[in-house]
């Protein structure tokens, strides 16, 4: 089946006192704008194998408040936007978690937008069996960031933007691929503490076109593999 929903302006809202699922083994549609709320426990964005979903979350004010992990591409398909200003708020995040391959992803984020952010109180780990793609164009925080745990995962930082935290990790695992993008004029790379490059498996970072990155200790391959 198909299901879709929107939540239209202030005061707007809808609550899941359990999951929200969006594409469980359908399509889902799920569109948050002029300020609206969703809530719900956990979010999964294209949920079994077959389930497709997408998600936007656009403009200043509008939300999406999970009181636990956002999963986008668990076993499916999923798409993320947050842009012009929207939050999407969650512990860890997970993009591509066992679905996609390198050339067709299973979980998509794009980040864009004055305000925009996905906030974390966790971590966040893209790719973590399967493929994930994390598209940012605007300042964004998180703890510890795993692009390619086992799977295969891809992070483009563009345009000016800064991203920044604590720890990262390309290619953790012996089947695990990681590579960072950092491009253009004023766009940083920050990492406080530790950056592994390479930890099992293969990691990759790129920075050009005038992009700064930073970091603590850097290691670049890290372990036998």
């Amino acid at each position: 089946g198909t299901g879709t929903v929107t939540i239209n302006g202030q005061e707007s809202s809808w609550k899941s006192t359990n999951d929200l699922l969006v594409g469980k083994a359908g399509t889902g549609n799920l569109t948050v704008i002029e300020g609206g709320s969703v809530e719900s426990d956990s979010g999964y964005i294209g949920f079994s194998t077959t389930g497709q979903g997408e998600v936007s979350i656009d403009g200043e004010g509008s939300r999406w408040d999970n009181s636990a992990a956002l999963h986008v591409g668990y076993d499916g398909k999923g798409i993320l936007h947050i842009t012009s200003g929207g939050v999407v708020a969650s512990t860890d995040g997970f993009v591509g978690e066992n679905s996609g391959d390198a050339e067709t992803p299973g979980g998509t984020v794009n980040l864009n937008g004055d305000g925009s952010a996905w906030q974390m109180s966790g971590d966040l780990t893209v790719g973590e069996s399967g493929a994930g793609v994390v598209n940012i164009t605007l300042w964004t925080t998180r703890e510890a960031l795993i692009v390619g745990g086992a799977g295969s995962g891809k992070v483009n930082v563009t345009t000016g933007a800064g991203a920044t935290a604590d720890s990262v990790t390309l290619g953790a695992s012996a089947s695990g691929s990681g590579e960072v993008n950092v491009t253009g004029e004023n766009t940083q790379w920050q990492v406080a503490t530790a950056t592994i490059i390479g930890g099992e498996g293969q990691g990759k970072l790129n920075v050009t076109l005038g992009a700064q990155a930073s970091t603590g200790t850097a290691t670049l391959g890290e372990s036998t593999g």
